[in-house]
């Protein structure tokens, strides 16, 4: 069987930071890719050592799933990446 998902990122400027405008982004993230397009599973992509986006996956219910080494590229370097998923069954309310 095949699901459909997505893979959501964001980024925001340092001014912006510890304003809550993450946490309300992804959450209507989640609610629009499951309730508008029938997501069963997101994934997120957080940067190892970026903790406050790991706070942002875990208020919204996304658990991790695993970590990659040297997954994605910044400038001229690999980094590590943590996976945090979430299902449409355990969906903030």
């Amino acid at each position: 069987m095949h699901h459909r998902k997505a893979d959501i990122a964001y980024w925001i400027a340092a001014k912006h930071w510890n304003k809550g405008y993450a946490t309300e982004a992804c959450r209507e993230m989640l609610r629009y890719g499951f309730d508008d397009l029938g997501f069963e599973r997101i994934a997120a992509g957080v940067i190892v050592g970026n903790d406050a986006s790991v706070r942002v996956a875990e208020k919204l219910g996304m658990r991790l799933e695993g970590t990659a080494l040297k997954e994605w590229w910044r400038d001229d370097y690999q980094i590590d990446c943590h996976h945090y998923v979430i299902y449409r069954e355990d969906k903030p309310g």
